[in-house]
């Protein structure tokens, strides 16, 4: 899982917290804040794709937005079969 998440990422996928040194402070401040682990899972409520950024929330964390240059997405097993 070497790529941040994609913007095809929907709701109910599930996404891995990799690349804490990505996005700016504030990013970081949110992420410290939600209390997210570094290669914990999450899954997406959410995912609003901008012209510059990708929101994500997280099903657990309310209203926080996170930026998806943070995550990564986990292959599940079914896609693994296509």
């Amino acid at each position: 899982m070497s790529n941040v998440m994609s913007v095809k990422t929907r709701p109910g996928d599930q996404v891995q917290y990799s690349f804490p040194n990505n996005g700016d402070s504030i990013d970081k401040e949110k992420v410290k804040k939600a209390g997210l682990v570094v290669d914990q899972l999450y899954t997406v409520s959410s995912v609003q794709v901008h012209g510059f950024h990708t929101d994500v929330l997280l099903n657990g964390h309310g209203s926080t937005i996170f930026n998806s240059v943070m995550f990564s997405n986990v292959e599940m097993s079914h896609e693994k079969d296509d």
